[in-house]
């Protein structure tokens, strides 16, 4: 009898294996071909393939442990799991930034600063005052960014407080050209919005309206003459996650993540189902432009989602080009995720720098710099 047990211990233990084996040879890597591929072609904006997409890193991840691991043992079943590290290559790129491009200081660029400010103090919307954190993360911009063009997400300006008189301080930095597009909001004295600063004169602009006039989230156009070329610059801000708006969940409390599940999932899909009509009406809008075009965008979405294929599909993206490591632009939970971003028009740019400021604790993103070549058209 007791070998019969023993047995069938083992014969548990052999079936427990192979499910493991055939899970991580098999199964994830298919899973992994089937999202890049989709990825790759764009084959639906469905908001349930959002879902999917937010699995990638974590599927590209669990592929390479289970190559390096299979190598190891030497055995064949590896090739299944380096196809689909070699499908997802596009994925790979988008994720790590390997260049290692560098300047040549006689040749003249075009420095593009891209910022979600969360209005220099992230807190005013929990109705929280703290002038002297505004008055920081204000003279931090005028002092620490040496662009040529600055866009901003989550503008704040409000004459009536000299702290927090962002306009004139950020304009006295060198910039003596802005285009703005001023949301009041009624419980708050200033003017909330997008805005483009430039060092070069801005011959033309407006606005790009998603939901209406007291929406923050909107798109900027600015039209800015360089020597003798005009530039499009669009500057914008997508429907937000919400979750860190939810003070209720926080990963220093997992448990807090699993009560609000529910209310998580709302926001995701909310936020796939909108942003994926405000980049549509973005991109069609961009693709009439008679200028080349610098997109500088808070997407709100990872390099994984339909909202930045979908500008893939026309424009390159600058860290993809220049950029080194990660590049994670988020200061908050859930942190390390990359949703600030620039895209450009590839027959006109060349990127051949790009930096993320991780010195600036001032917002919930960090502040992007992408440095351009301009190719002769």
């Amino acid at each position: 009898m007791q070998s019969t047990g023993v047995k069938q211990n083992q014969n548990k233990e052999c079936m427990m294996k192979g499910c493991v084996r055939v899970f991580f040879c098999f199964v994830i890597p298919l899973i992994t071909l089937l999202v890049s591929i989709h990825q790759l072609f764009l084959l639906s904006s469905h908001w349930a393939i959002g879902f999917a997409y937010l699995l990638t890193p974590v599927l590209l991840l669990t592929n390479l442990i289970t190559c390096l691991f299979l190598f190891l043992k030497r055995s064949v079943m590896s090739v299944v799991p380096v196809i689909s590290l070699l499908v997802s290559y596009p994925q790979i790129t988008e994720t790590i930034g390997t260049s290692f491009k560098k300047t040549n200081p006689e040749e003249e660029t075009l420095k593009v600063t891209s910022y979600n400010a969360g209005t220099f103090y992230y807190y005013r919307w929990e109705n929280k005052q703290d002038t002297s954190t505004s008055k920081k993360s204000i003279r931090w911009i005028a002092q620490k960014i040496d662009s040529d063009i600055l866009c901003i997400q989550e503008f704040y300006n409000n004459d009536a407080l000299s702290a927090e008189s962002s306009l004139e301080k950020i304009k006295n930095a060198g910039y003596s050209y802005y285009h703005t597009s001023p949301v009041k909001l009624s419980n708050y004295e200033g003017f909330f919005g997008l805005i483009t600063f430039s060092k070069h004169p801005i011959v033309n602009g407006g606005s790009i309206e998603f939901s209406g006039k007291k929406s923050l989230n909107r798109g900027l156009y600015s039209d800015i003459k360089i020597d003798t070329d005009t530039i499009r610059v669009i500057n914008m801000h997508l429907e937000s996650m919400s979750i860190r708006l939810n003070p209720d969940i926080s990963i220093h409390k997992p448990k807090t993540i699993l009560e609000n599940q529910k209310d998580i999932y709302k926001k995701l899909k909310k936020g796939f189902i909108t942003r994926e009509k405000q980049i549509n009406k973005i991109a069609d809008f961009a693709a009439k432009s008679p200028y080349p075009i610098i997109i500088c965008c808070d997407l709100n979405d990872t390099p994984y989602s339909y909202t930045y294929k979908r500008l893939k599909k026309s424009y390159n993206n600058a860290f993809e080009q220049a950029g080194k490591g990660f590049g994670f632009t988020y200061n908050k939970f859930p942190w390390l995720i990359r949703i600030d971003h620039q895209f450009y028009s590839k027959k006109y740019f060349k990127p051949i720098g790009f930096k993320v400021y991780k010195d600036n604790k001032h917002s919930d993103h960090y502040p992007i710099e992408s440095e351009y070549l301009i190719k002769e058209r």
